[in-house]
């Protein structure tokens, strides 16, 4: 959840060749379907628009679903309204995906049309697909997608047990990040430190309750995306 600059795809027709953001947010750990949270979005400070988080976990399984809705800036740049989705199974405190995906949303909210991206976990590979091509990788252990990655971030807060790498899996590539954990009075802030002399950096601030309040993506020492939870009293 929550993790994690990749690159949003410009939707030209039938063709989607630009670079995308992931814009991804933390997920808390209910066993329903829970209310949307809410987060203003910017890119290299600029405001990029709003996005809206839905959740399900249980005993054995989890899916998530994320909705963006750019600003009018950001949709001179070809980025309209979309929704990404991630499911997966849990074993021993683990969280596995299963599938990950990109697909356009209509004006009501539903999604529509051809996804912009799908990617399918089976064993130790990943299948890729995109309006303009198909390609199967082998995938790193214990990888995980960005809406994936944030949710097993969250868990292991709430029991204590932050790991020292996680394996973040995109449609380009996968990287692995070093974490560590800043705790605070009324917050928790994770760094994920790209490893091996990488340039990206992803930082994380939890409230008590283990709610995402703020995130932030570095490159080469800039704050690239940025993400801040609304006040719903606001």
């Amino acid at each position: 959840m929550v993790f994690v600059k990749s690159t949003i795809k410009k939707q030209k027709a039938k063709k989607y060749k630009a670079k995308k953001y992931c814009f991804v947010l933390p997920l808390l750990l209910l066993s329903a379907w829970a209310q949307a949270q809410q987060y203003d979005v910017t890119v290299k400070g600029v405001n990029a628009g709003k996005a809206a988080l839905q959740y399900e976990i249980n005993a054995s399984t989890y899916a998530v679903s994320l909705a963006l809705y750019p600003s009018g800036v950001a949709k001179l740049f070809g980025v309209d309204d979309m929704q990404e989705k991630a499911a997966g199974v849990i074993k021993a405190n683990q969280f596995y995906p299963e599938s990950y995906g990109r697909y356009p949303l209509s004006s009501g909210g539903d999604t529509t049309g051809e996804p912009l991206l799908s990617v399918a976990f089976i064993d130790d590979m990943l299948e890729v697909r995109e309006a303009d091509g198909y390609e199967r990788l082998p995938l790193m252990q214990s990888g995980q997608d960005p809406l994936t990655q944030i949710l097993q971030i969250q868990q292991d807060i709430a029991k204590g047990q932050l790991r020292s790498e996680y394996i973040l899996v995109t449609d380009t590539n996968q990287r692995t990040y070093v974490a560590t954990l800043d705790q605070q009075a009324n917050t928790n802030q994770v760094q994920l430190t790209q490893a091996a002399g990488g340039e990206r950096v992803i930082k994380l601030w939890f409230d008590v309750n283990n709610t995402l309040l703020k995130m932030q993506k570095i490159k080469r020492g800039k704050i690239d995306f940025e993400i801040i939870k609304r006040d719903v009293s606001g």
